[in-house]
């Protein structure tokens, strides 16, 4: 079973466009996405404690809290599905596209699979090591990490949708993170600044 799914998450970065119609083939409830999100948030929580390892960082929960940790993180993602789904799903419709909820959920549970492996990449205490650091090495390494995730993202969506360019699918995305960092971020990271 390990290598079939190992060998589906490698096939998504070759033929990304294949991997949405077998996620969307596969996964045709809720239930079986949320299945598959749990693996995900499983596989990047475990890659996540050895990259915090490897970077002398304390472990997640330290101090007896673990189980709250986990927990807490695994709430976060399930919130952050279900509100990435609609997102998706209500953006893809603005433009004409065809998917719907079911299928949505399946190839963002699918990116969120396909993407666990360089997730702690992109984790927040990477970044920040990264960036106190300041070395190249790490900072080039979110970078294509970031870039990856995007390009998977914009292909997976451009097939649950029926969109033919990808290009405009990155573009799209790019212009609705920019809208939520400055309708959101920025006023969250001026409270923070004024408390």
């Amino acid at each position: 079973m390990f290598e079939l799914i190992a060998g589906r998450v490698i096939d998504t970065y070759r033929e990304p466009r294949m991997a949405a119609r077998m996620a969307i083939g596969e996964l045709t409830s809720i239930t079986r996405a949320l299945l598959v999100l749990g693996l995900a948030f499983c596989v990047g929580s475990i890659l996540s404690i050895v990259l915090g390892a490897l970077l002398g960082a304390s472990s997640p929960g330290a101090g007896g809290s673990a189980i709250v940790t986990v927990l807490s993180g695994a709430i976060s993602q399930v919130v952050a599905f279900f509100f990435i789904v609609v997102v998706i799903l209500l953006g893809g419709r603005l433009f004409g596209g065809t998917g719907n909820f079911t299928q949505i959920a399946a190839i963002t549970a699918w990116h969120h699979l396909a993407v666990a492996i360089i997730a702690p990449l992109l984790s927040p205490d990477f970044m920040i090591v990264a960036v106190e650091s300041a070395t190249g090495i790490s900072l080039l390494a979110i970078s294509i990490a970031s870039l990856v995730s995007l390009w998977l993202q914009a292909n997976l969506i451009a097939e649950a949708h029926g969109f033919r360019s990808v290009v405009k699918v990155m573009g799209v995305m790019i212009g609705i993170g920019l809208v939520v960092f400055w309708l959101v971020l920025i006023p969250l990271l001026r409270s923070a600044l004024v408390a």
